[in-house]
């Protein structure tokens, strides 16, 4: 919604964004006695915490909020000041929002434009045929690829019946009688 690909709805964002509060509250207790979410060291798992909190913290998280989820924070900063990650984070040091942001302003609708004319009677144009609104058809302008010739067609025929040895080696003893009759064949 603050991005613009939504439409602005006051009671949409607010529960959003208490949706959000209430998992970064939740969060917080777990990382309350913890320094990762799983075991002593870094994992996937971290990572994919870490990038899902920049986006939030870079975003729409603000700077109240954060003071709220201390543990969330110290783990967020733990984990994108590790060596191999920093980069990818901003060197550690993202642009967290300090403010909550505003909601897009609506588009002022445009003045109404002076009376058009009316619309002259033009001569008739020849039409150019239309395109086939068939997605099954190809199109006329690309070329259709060559087909690709497999190389086992060169191949002799076999004299080996694959029916046969399906019934060979479904009825009888596969080491003692089946792989024989295989090799034989």
């Amino acid at each position: 919604m603050i991005a613009g690909y939504v439409p602005y709805s006051k009671p949409s964002y607010e529960a959003l964004y208490k949706s959000l509060s209430d998992r970064l509250e939740l969060l917080n207790k777990i990382l309350a006695s913890k320094t990762f979410l799983v075991g002593e060291r870094i994992t996937l798992a971290d990572v994919f915490v870490a990038s899902s909190l920049n986006n939030a913290f870079t975003g729409v998280v603000d700077k109240a909020t954060r003071e709220k989820v201390p543990n969330v924070v110290r783990y967020f900063e733990t984990v994108i000041n590790q060596s191999k990650l920093a980069p990818i984070f901003d060197n550690g040091k993202p642009e967290l929002t300090d403010a909550a942001p505003s909601p897009p302003s609506k588009p002022k609708a445009d003045k109404p434009k002076a009376e058009a004319k009316p619309a002259e009677p033009k001569a008739p144009k020849a039409k150019a045929p239309k395109p086939a609104e068939d997605d099954d058809e190809p199109e006329a302008d690309v070329p259709a690829e060559p087909k690709v010739k497999n190389p086992l067609d060169d191949l002799p025929k076999s004299a080996f019946n694959l029916e046969e040895w399906k019934r060979q080696y479904s009825n009888l003893e596969t080491r003692e009688e089946a792989i024989p009759w295989f090799y034989k064949k």
